[in-house]
């Protein structure tokens, strides 16, 4: 489930959004310009919880210099040039 934070008049760049996300404990994606908080399902989140363990595990196995986070966004570009930020 998502919910629009605010609808600005021109579209956030990546930059933008990342420098403007509000520190408040909530997820925020930036979808077609558009900064949106996320509001996760426990079925998200028990996937989300089983990935971020399975990496973690493969890099504790492979002894591999990585770091995994929840709290990264990605950026992400549509064939148009608008760019989004993703939270997985």
């Amino acid at each position: 489930m998502t919910q629009a934070i605010t609808s600005p008049t021109s579209p956030l760049s990546f930059l933008e959004f990342l420098e403007t996300t509000p520190e408040d404990g909530n997820r925020y994606e930036l979808v077609n310009g558009e900064r949106v908080q996320l509001m996760a399902t426990r079925a998200h989140d028990d996937v989300a919880d089983f990935i971020y363990d399975a990496f973690r595990d493969e890099v504790k196995h492979g002894q591999l210099d990585y770091k995994i986070s929840r709290f990264a966004s990605v950026k992400t570009r549509r064939d148009d040039g608008l760019t989004s930020g993703t939270h997985p």
